[in-house]
């Protein structure tokens, strides 16, 4: 469908632009050119319209386009055509059957895009002038203060490390035929 064909072109648009560009592209259009938003600080929610824009595009397009393989995949599945031939409504059809089973890929990308969140943040931060750990990380580098960048890489694999475990116990409550069980 057309709407497909959008929401499809605007996830390649996201996935391939690069977040400092993107986010350049927003500074010159939206503060420059039109003056309607503020370029650097974090002082009002306006301030954080185009970090959260730069950092989003790009995970938008992963998940818009990771969500329709795998709802395409689950849809031409064979327990999804005895559903229609049983008579079930589309809307039971899509979020009780085909939903719950095409969501463990994406949870798995939710998972892995903790890490692209945090190395986003750094470029977003930079170049909003955006006060937060990504900035904090950039300025400690380039003054070589070693012990604030091992404490910040230390935080941000920890933040990493729990992301997953969560995804792992995402995975239990969305197929419980993954559960851990006990041995007798």
């Amino acid at each position: 469908t057309i709407a497909d064909q959008l929401i499809m072109g605007f996830a390649v648009f996201g996935f391939s632009m690069p977040d400092f560009f993107f986010g350049i592209l927003l500074l010159f259009f939206f503060s420059m050119t039109l003056g309607v938003l503020p370029s650097a600080g974090s002082g009002t929610l306006l301030h954080l319209i185009m970090p959260v824009l730069t950092v989003g595009t790009s995970m938008t397009g992963s998940y818009s386009r990771f969500t329709r393989s795998s709802m395409l995949q689950q849809l031409g599945s064979p327990y999804i055509r005895t559903a229609v031939a049983k008579g079930a409504s589309w809307n039971r059809i899509l979020y009780k059957h085909a939903l719950p089973n095409s969501a463990i890929p994406i949870v798995t990308l939710l998972g892995t895009s903790i890490g692209r969140i945090v190395t986003g943040s750094v470029v977003a931060e930079t170049v909003f002038a955006w006060p937060g750990i990504g900035r904090l990380l950039v300025r400690s580098v380039g003054f070589r203060d070693v012990p604030v960048v091992q404490g910040l890489v230390i935080i941000m694999a920890a933040s990493i490390i729990i992301a997953h475990l969560l995804v792992d116990f995402a995975y239990g409550i969305l197929d419980p035929r993954i559960r851990i069980k006990k041995e007798k």
